[in-house]
């Protein structure tokens, strides 16, 4: 008979498939199953008792307090076992009947004493793959060879079949005070202890890789589970060296690589200075094996950093890192003082929407862990084509990137996430380039409110102040402003229009479009119809924290829009934004500032200007809109939350 021990807590709400797993066990295959139940704080334990009740060979127990890691109820379940054979399996992974039969008649068969197996890896998209192979198994005879290449080959968990008087005759445990690295010093344990070791290359379970926001025990890595990595290592070379095998030769390289990378993206806290020792000193004790080793650049820098005794390096070479890249990083203004408190931040500017330094990428992308790429542009197809399983890639998308076929050239299973700065703009992100809607997160732009100065040079001239944050391109509704203004100088000869941002004949790309050209000449020659030409100011570029102080009303009169910063930064200002409906307006800003044509804009701007207490009464509810829903403190927090759910 087999037992099959599984150890849960808070396990109930992922363990439908296992359950159905379970009950697939064909009748031929004399089995029972042993529940223990690490105190679980939900309903895990109630659920698992019905389940069992219309189960026979269901067993459940509980132990009395909660032991943290999964070693106790494991050895809880062995005195519990009665099979001849135990297989372990984790309450979140999924059995594969078959492999399982295929594993147990082989065991009977031959008299095996172990019986290891391949490995379904099920990615969170659904993707399968196979790990755990051993190539020529057949080929390799001697028991000292077979416990090499599962070594080499292998993750040595705990998942196979193992005959039960092998465990207990040599009262091999999992070792309760350790909660990482536990299992393979068991596995190594048992297999030194095992006479007929066999491979068969068919699965016997499959790994779930979950897509939850809660993190696992290896995902939450202190300074003790990082020793738990090292002496495991060191227990299981000194295990296999009994037969002539060395654990950090076979697999060193593996194991290193998977503690140091999660120990980058998971630590809650920097690695101590005597567990740092401690790695060190294993590093200096194998350093002809470890020198070998093909890390890559990004763990280089720590293992030489261990091997030197350079604790400060060290740690500063944990820090996570993050490149910022792309063409135009102003929107990433606010935001970079917060994430630069919490990741060491390297910028790629590049110089075109597809021109930049193919060698700095690189290196920059061979140093990082993060990249995150402003626009849906040149960068993102680039870094989306070069960024390995190691990085995590996030994408933010504005609006304009809608009319050029970028989107269509990313890959996207590369892509952690994409950012979309507005309801309208995700939707229309994801049909347009027909990249899955759940690859999309929501997180507008940030607005550091209270660093806009607020106080104007001259209050009362301020409502006649009007402000076009960019007139090109010639979606930004430049006609419009100049309409605008001729109908509110017809009444009042106080309101001017200042524009800010390059004029379009500075732009190259405009004045080699034919279009382009034609549509700014008109402005033009409508400016100078209207006699306007001494009541439009082109600013140029300016600082807007400051200037927007003497800005009455900033005006959207775009064709379409992601978000529009310009009139939200004007509320922050103390001045108002004023906004035509463009699509998705009314999920950005509230509806008091939206108007449905010109001539209603023209009404309200006009009901203002002899009225200066309404004026500071809109222009107030406007800064707390703005504080309220983009400041910048509650959009970096959404940013690193979002960064923090990459990782895993």
């Amino acid at each position: 008979m087999i037992s099959i021990i599984i150890p849960t807590y808070n396990s109930i709400a992922k363990m439908d498939e296992t359950l159905a797993s379970l009950r697939a066990i064909p009748n031929t295959i004399p089995h029972e199953v042993i529940f223990v139940d690490d105190q679980s704080k939900d309903n895990t334990y109630e659920v698992l008792a019905a389940q069992c009740e219309s189960e026979a060979f269901w067993k459940l127990f509980r132990l009395p307090e909660n032991s943290g890691s999964a070693a106790k109820p494991r050895n809880y379940g062995i005195d519990k076992a009665e099979g001849e054979y135990l297989f372990f399996l984790d309450s979140d992974d999924i059995l594969i009947p078959s492999g399982l039969v295929n594993a147990y008649e082989h065991a009977v068969r031959f008299d095996s004493d172990a019986v290891r197996n391949s490995l379904q890896v099920v990615a969170p998209n659904g993707k399968s793959r196979m790990s755990d192979r051993i190539p020529g198994w057949d080929k390799v005879k001697d028991a000292s060879s077979r416990l090499r290449v599962i070594a080499k080959y292998q993750s040595l968990t705990c998942s196979f079949l193992m005959r039960r008087d092998v465990v207990i005759d040599n009262e091999i445990r999992f070792l309760e005070t350790r909660r990482i690295g536990e299992d393979i010093t068991f596995t190594a344990e048992v297999l030194t202890k095992c006479k007929n070791v066999a491979y068969r290359d068919v699965p016997i379970r499959k790994y779930v890789k979950n897509d939850d926001d809660e993190a696992s025990v290896t995902q939450k890595l202190d300074s003790q589970n990082f020793r738990d990595f090292i002496e495991a290592w060191s227990d299981v070379d000194a295990i296999l060296g009994t037969s002539g095998v060395s654990f950090v030769k076979e697999h060193g390289h593996a194991a290193m690589d998977y503690a140091l990378r999660q120990f980058i993206w998971f630590k809650t806290e920097d690695l101590s200075r005597d567990v740092f020792d401690h790695f060190s000193e294993f590093c200096n004790v194998h350093w002809n094996l470890i020198a070998e080793f093909p890390f890559t650049r990004r763990l280089s820098e720590l293992v030489l950093a261990a091997r030197d005794g350079n604790y400060e390096e060290f740690v500063d070479a944990c820090k996570t890192r993050l490149v910022l890249a792309g063409h135009d990083l102003k929107f990433m203004n606010e935001l970079l003082p917060e994430l630069k408190k919490r990741y060491n931040v390297r910028t790629d500017k590049w110089t075109g929407h597809e021109t930049h330094d193919a060698s700095l990428s690189q290196d920059l992308l061979d140093w990082t862990d993060y990249v995150w790429v402003e626009w849906l542009l040149g960068a993102a197809v680039w870094y989306s084509n070069n960024v390995t399983s190691h990085h995590r890639l996030v994408i933010r998308a504005h609006r304009s990137e809608m009319t050029v076929d970028y989107g269509l050239r990313v890959k996207t299973e590369s892509i952690s996430k994409i950012i979309a700065i507005a309801p309208h703009s995700l939707n229309d992100f994801s049909d347009r380039f027909d990249i899955p809607y759940e690859k999309f997160n929501l997180i507008p732009n940030a607005f550091d409110v209270n660093s806009y100065q607020t106080t104007p040079d001259d209050a009362e001239n301020r409502r006649f102040e009007l402000a076009l944050i960019g007139s090109v391109p010639a979606l930004k509704g430049f006609h419009r402003a100049i309409e605008l203004l001729s109908q509110l100088r017809k009444i009042d000869d106080r309101y001017r229009l200042r524009v800010y941002g390059k004029k379009y004949n500075e732009y190259a790309w405009v004045m080699s479009s034919e279009s382009a050209r034609r549509y700014y000449d008109t402005c033009d020659s409508r400016i100078a119809e209207l006699g306007l030409e001494g009541h439009i100011h082109y600013e140029g570029w300016v600082d807007t924290k400051e200037s927007l102080r003497n800005v009455g009303f900033a005006l959207s009169l775009s064709d379409f829009e992601g978000m529009q910063v310009a009139p939200g930064e004007a509320f922050c200002a103390g001045g108002q934004g004023l906004f035509l409906p463009w699509r998705g307006v009314e999920a950005c800003y509230p509806a008091e500032f939206i108007f449905e044509t010109i001539e209603s804009m023209r009404d309200y701007i006009l009901e203002m200007r002899d009225d200066a207490v309404s004026f500071s009464r809109a222009s107030n509810y406007g800064r707390h809109f703005m504080n309220e829903r983009y400041d910048i403190g509650m959009v970096s927090s959404q940013v690193v939350d979002l960064l923090d759910r990459v990782r895993a």
